[in-house]
């Protein structure tokens, strides 16, 4: 078992890159994270999912061009015991 916390209300930050690698849109940037946290167990050959939806705007809200963007997450803060 992997128990984990973590200290805020967001524990995925997605990330979208431009062709290039260049970050374009990031959750976390700009986002107000509350106190609220989260705990989770995954056990062995567990599997747990995040659902995020895009706007297609960058960061600052830009709407993005047409091309082709990979996008990635990362795990926020978690703490193990």
């Amino acid at each position: 078992m992997l128990p984990m916390t973590w200290s805020g209300d967001q524990a995925f930050d997605p990330i979208a890159r431009d062709a290039t690698g260049r970050i374009i849109w990031q959750q976390s940037i700009g986002r107000y994270r509350s106190a609220v946290g989260e705990s989770r167990t995954i056990g062995p050959h567990g599997v747990t999912t995040y659902q995020v939806t895009w706007n297609l705007r960058d960061s600052y809200g830009v709407p993005i061009p047409p091309g082709t963007y990979r996008i990635t997450g990362r795990l926020i803060d978690g703490r193990m015991p």
